[in-house]
């Protein structure tokens, strides 16, 4: 295992430096071997972070050790789960075996074999992502020449789920009772209860009612299988004899995962200019980080088709009417495509979930943290009896429990901080060199997109930027290039950002170059002498504040 060793450690049975007295040689001489048993290491002196050990399995118990396989940059390897281990280690053989050998970077720590003297060699050590099933976490390799195996630590373990810490729960609470206990809210489309939604109309604006458009003859089975649905979940209702003075017409789409299936949708363009919107803030990713500091468990849930469980107005159901080959029909419930629904619906579902703990909601995603296992269980049960008291339902198959990272609205949340959803890394890593300025474009876009996450980025950026003005002519050269690949180096080497926590000491860091601005917020711990990243800021100066004095800029 990769435990922290100190330059000077004397052992207690020879008063020899350099190695603890477990290991000791001449103690080894002097006892017999015992077979098949295992101590646990002490660590006599925490201070150096420089010099490591590794455990060197004996022969024979292969069978027993962790074997899987994972995904290192794009390559699957075999890998010995190490739960004692700080670091992950690769053989340098390994290394070269990857498909893409990620940039090697120097590194200067020693790696002792377990019970020896001679530290291993380091060539060096690299970031890339490392996948196992659906968990994907951005880790650190050392790579060495002198192993065989691909250690993973207990960190990269834990983060793509393949070890877990079992608590003690004295409530004899677990997560399989919770869900037993409302497997109620797994079932069907719930509807919120005492509350509706209402679409408030500008009576200035004349009503129009639109004709229908027919859907192709081959489609007309599953618009009517779709009706038969939506009225069976008393979603929809069959127009009575009342007059229509807005009828908006439908339009038929393909379910991108289930081409067989189509969803109704309903051009609501028409009535979305007399609608007046509500206006009510909808929490940013930022208000979710904030809350973030001590979180070690995460659960998200997902509402079941979660429009459909907000009830409409009695006087706001008319508005809704469309027609179809099977007759008109209009909605009892709110739907996609009324500008106000987004609004409506996140004040709906956050009213409804006030006054809960470490649970907070963006649209119909809904994210629960915790500390550690038992509050995540006292807020998990708590947050399942609030659906049912407001008769919200659930999509199982979508919900996530007990998780060490788990990604929410396009970032990762773990213990140790946020970091950059990795299908997105890994888009802006695979991304070759644009062949016009939209193209440029559409890169910056994803870059801005990881931007938290590069500092400097408005310098790095700077002559893709540039490429991108009215008045400059298009031509890749040798500074786009290299700008190009200086922040995908950038991104490779992204490091997860802390949450923020008041209880440290805290300093803004901020730095100007000739074409943009910098400000990185940084923590440190005094009573470990660690530093964290928190936050980055970055913007680009203006052709005029580019003409500033450095001291003004």
């Amino acid at each position: 295992m990769v435990i922290v060793q100190p330059k000077e450690n004397v052992a207690i049975f020879c008063k020899k430096l350099n190695h603890f007295s477990k290991v000791c040689r001449s103690r080894l001489k002097s006892e017999p071997e015992q077979a098949n048993t295992i101590q646990q290491n002490q660590i006599e002196n925490p201070d150096s972070d420089s010099e490591y050990t590794f455990e060197v399995y004996p022969s024979g118990t292969r069978a027993k050790r962790p074997n899987i396989n994972i995904d290192v940059a794009g390559t699957n390897i075999p890998a010995v789960i190490d739960t004692g281990a700080t670091v992950n280690v690769m053989s340098e053989d390994t290394y070269q075996s990857l498909q893409v050998t990620p940039v090697l970077q120097h590194e200067t720590i020693n790696i002792y074999a377990y019970g020896s003297k001679k530290p291993l060699t380091v060539i060096g050590k690299f970031n890339a992502d490392t996948t196992y099933k659906d968990n994907t976490v951005n880790s650190e390799f050392y790579v060495a020449k002198g192993v065989s195996d691909t250690l993973v630590s207990f960190t990269t373990a834990e983060a793509l789920s393949l070890v877990r810490i079992c608590y003690n729960v004295s409530t004899g609470t677990s997560l399989n009772k919770i869900l037993d206990e409302y497997s109620d809210r797994f079932e069907g489309i719930g509807k919120l209860a005492d509350a509706t939604c209402k679409l408030h109309v500008n009576s200035d604006v004349t009503p129009v009612s639109q004709p229908h458009r027919r859907v192709p003859f081959k489609v007309r089975k599953k618009v009517e299988a779709a009706l038969k649905r939506l009225k069976s979940l008393d979603i929809i209702e069959p127009l009575k004899d009342t007059p229509t003075p807005w009828v908006s017409p439908i339009r038929v789409v393909a379910k991108p995962t289930r081409p067989n299936e189509i969803r109704l949708c309903v051009d609501m363009r028409a009535l979305n200019k007399a609608i007046q919107r509500d206006r009510h803030d909808t929490p940013t990713i930022d208000d979710i980080i904030a809350n973030l500091n001590g979180a070690t468990i995460f659960s998200k849930l997902d509402l079941n088709n979660g429009y459909h469980q907000i009830e409409l107005d009695k006087d706001s159901i008319y508005l809704t009417v469309f027609p179809t080959h099977a007759g008109l029909f209009q909605f009892k419930r709110l739907h996609f495509g009324v500008n106000s629904g987004a609004e409506q619906f996140q004040n709906l579902i956050q009213s409804a979930l006030a006054g809960l703990p470490g649970v907070i909601n963006i649209s119909d995603d809904i994210l629960i943290y915790a500390t550690g296992q038992e509050e995540m269980y006292n807020r998990l049960a708590a947050c399942m009896q609030r659906f049912r008291e407001k008769n919200l339902t659930l999509n199982k198959d979508k919900c996530q429990f007990n998780k060490s990272s788990i990604e929410f609205f396009g970032h990762t949340f773990s213990k140790e901080g946020v970091s950059p959803r990795p299908a997105k890394v890994e888009a802006l890593k695979n991304a070759v060199a644009p062949t016009n300025k939209e193209e440029v474009r559409s890169f910056l876009g994803l870059a801005t997109y990881c931007s938290r996450f590069i500092p400097r980025l408005a310098t790095l950026s700077e002559p893709l930027r540039k490429l991108t003005k009215n008045n400059i002519p298009w031509e890749w050269g040798e500074a786009h290039e290299m700008a190009l690949c200086n922040i995908k180096d950038a991104i490779t080497n992204h490091c997860t950002m802390t949450f923020f926590d008041p209880q440290l000491r805290t300093e803004v860091v901020v730095d100007a170059s000739p074409v943009g601005l910098c400000a990185m917020l940084t923590q440190h711990d005094d009573s470990t002498g660690k530093s964290s990243l928190v936050a980055i800021a970055f913007r680009s100066l203006t052709a005029v504040e580019q003409r500033y004095s450095q001291t003004e800029r």
